[in-house]
């Protein structure tokens, strides 16, 4: 076993050092967009950007097959580098804070962005107000 990739320390970290304001209001803008092209009937909705997965009525798509070529006129090369980056820079962070080396660190997916508003629930996926485990992924 690598000592490396366990953490010598348990708890939670708070930063506010991670990411700029104006890289924030980005992050914000690729959601919106990403978001505006689905959501849930059910009032909880899902956008992740890795794996394409978007909330579409009670189902999901992969929004790069379901929109094809036009993704390109959604969201930019930029936006991709951006979020690919932040996310890289959340897992050098972690791995800062628990003393553990980066490159033995892996976030788990799906790292998606979620909305949600006060539309009654349609589905169990919909509910985020009981205690649950997500433990499919």
């Amino acid at each position: 076993r690598d000592a490396g990739c366990t953490p010598r320390k348990c708890g939670r970290g708070v930063t506010d050092a991670v990411i700029t304001r104006d890289e924030a209001e980005r992050i914000r803008r690729i959601a919106e967009r990403g978001l505006s092209l689905g959501g849930s009937d059910g009032g909880a909705s899902i956008l992740d950007l890795h794996s394409g997965a978007l909330s579409l009525g009670k189902h999901f798509v992969n929004l790069y097959r379901y929109f094809g070529d036009k993704i390109r006129d959604i969201f930019t090369e930029e936006d991709f580098a951006l979020y690919r980056d932040v996310r890289q820079r959340i897992q050098q962070r972690i791995a800062q804070a628990f003393g553990i080396s980066p490159s033995l660190l892996y976030l788990t997916k799906p790292t998606f962005f979620s909305r949600i508003n006060n539309t009654e629930a349609k589905t169990t996926h919909d509910e985020y107000w009981h205690p649950h485990i997500d433990k499919v992924s």
